[in-house]
């Protein structure tokens, strides 16, 4: 039986950010200072084969399926972070940070080639401005209801097994900004407002709440955890 392990670690923490923004897409944000809106902890998350202990706990854990069966699971709303009103101009960042310890296993007695592990963390952002049911999804023309989902991608990899064999692998970094970042530009070219819209969604209070999710087939073991720093520029 073959036993591989592999660390990766990789930390960007915002702590370590210029006190100003970069130069981002939205020229209202540019130059101005960068301000610290909040974070939270998720706490560990797992995939075991047996979690009677985690759950007693009051832990999340889901029940590893047969081989080769995929398990999944969706936890919505694990932690928020409620950011004042006005209390960015123009410009939201999220620094997500998992921490993930995977498992991977074939105890099938035959080589496999699809050992999965996808693990991803979604953002919800309700504000008062995205219950306005003549603001709409530019994709299918419905309304936003109240909130806006910001998903990412924070680690996925499928890889081949040999029968009987164990790979486990740890994963330690930083997701900053990019793609999970939030502008009035964005708002306006990407989500359907209008500058005035825009403009109202920085006015007002914002709750952003993280959702985890994973899929994962020929695992023995998974435990992980977000932890989320929201910032923005000053006004």
């Amino acid at each position: 039986m073959k036993h591989i392990l592999l660390t990766f670690s990789l930390f960007l923490s915002s702590a370590v950010l210029a006190q100003s923004l970069p130069s981002v897409s939205d020229t209202d944000a540019n130059g101005r200072n960068m301000i610290h809106l909040g974070a939270a902890n998720t706490g560990f998350i797992y995939m075991k084969s047996d979690c009677s202990e985690e759950l007693a706990a009051g832990l999340k854990c889901t029940i590893i399926q047969p081989a080769p069966a995929p398990t999944e699971f969706q936890h919505e709303d694990i932690v928020s972070i409620r950011i004042p009103a006005r209390a960015a101009n123009s410009m939201l960042c999220f620094d997500i940070t998992p921490l993930i310890d995977v498992t991977f296993e074939n105890t099938t007695g035959n080589p496999v080639a699809n050992a999965l592990f996808s693990g991803r963390a979604t953002l919800t952002l309700k504000s008062p401005v995205l219950e306005d049911p003549s603001l709409v999804r530019p994709g299918n023309g419905e309304p936003y209801n109240g909130e806006l989902r910001i998903p990412t991608v924070q680690y996925s990899e499928q890889l081949k097994l040999d029968a009987g064999e164990r790979n486990a692998r740890s994963y330690h970094y930083t997701r900053s900004c990019g793609s999970a970042s939030l502008s009035k530009q964005k708002l306006i070219s990407i989500f359907g407002f209008d500058a005035s819209q825009a403009n109202s969604f920085f006015n007002n209070a914002i709750t952003v709440e993280l959702d985890a999710s994973a899929i994962a087939r020929h695992i023995s073991y998974v435990h992980y955890d977000y932890h989320v720093r929201l910032y923005g520029d000053r006004r």
